[in-house]
């Protein structure tokens, strides 16, 4: 009986840490993608790419725990807005002048982007 025990408890630990795992290697694809997204946009240096990635990172995993968290929707909202706000300011301390504002201009098509294909699943 304690062997059954034993074995199951390492199956549900092996089974968590590989969910958890996953969650984090799906966050860090997001944060790759994103950030190669803004290399060929904004032609990143190096330098430039390993700061965006972490920041990127950074917001993602927020976003993460925003959206798995209980609060309501305005308090999520909120923490939302606060969190991008951030990436802003430090993409700021990263980008070019030209840089952050062609940043800011993508940012912009993306959201309209984003609307309306909300729009268009909500018939």
């Amino acid at each position: 009986m304690t062997q059954l025990f034993k074995s199951l408890t390492v199956f549900f630990a092996v089974l968590f840490f590989s969910c958890a795992s996953n969650a984090q290697d799906k966050t860090t694809q997001a944060a790759t993608k994103i950030t190669d997204s803004l290399k060929s946009q904004l032609i990143l240096n190096e330098v430039q790419y390993n700061k965006a990635y972490n920041i990127n990172l950074e917001f993602l995993k927020t976003a993460k725990e925003v959206k798995d968290s209980p609060a309501g929707r305005r308090e999520k909202m909120g923490v939302l807005k606060e969190a991008d706000a951030k990436r802003d300011a430090a993409m700021k301390e990263i980008l070019t002048d030209k840089q952050y504002q062609l940043f800011l201009e993508k940012k912009t098509e993306n959201r309209k982007k984003m609307r309306e294909a909300i729009k268009q699943r909500r018939g």
